[in-house]
């Protein structure tokens, strides 16, 4: 029981000291930083920076990976292939055979951008600039 005590304390105290903080008025704003302000509400923010970079690191990786198809593919052919295939097996029963074939791109499109960006954030200094 008393045991219990001290951890419910301790979680109490973190929990107190949480409020502290954010009532101080400090920590993140809620809104991207403004790069670029053009006026009239149009801004290239930090995060539309941070998808533009994620954007071209993804286009440049597959380029080089499938350059030029094989029948017999190269080492980074074959990862890009087998990501595809991965992707495809998880996907198609959830989606079902009839619509697969037009939503697959759309999912994967999506899927690998949003685990990239949120990867990227991992990176030290991305989601600092501005």
């Amino acid at each position: 029981m008393l045991h219990l005590r001290k951890v419910l304390g301790f979680f109490a105290a973190i929990g107190l000291a949480t409020a502290s903080f954010a009532s101080e008025g400090g920590g993140v704003a809620p809104s991207a930083a403004k790069l670029i302000d053009f006026g009239n509400g149009w801004a290239i923010t930090n995060s539309m920076a941070t998808g533009w970079a994620t954007s071209l690191v993804l286009i440049t990786l597959i380029l080089v990976a499938v350059r030029k198809p094989q029948i017999l593919p190269g080492k980074a052919q074959a990862v890009f292939e087998s990501l595809l295939e991965a992707l495809r097996d998880l996907f198609e029963p959830i989606v079902g055979k009839k619509a697969f074939p037009a939503a697959f791109p759309l999912l994967v499109t999506f899927f690998i951008f949003i685990l990239m960006h949120n990867w990227m954030g991992l990176l030290p200094g991305v989601g600092t600039v501005g």
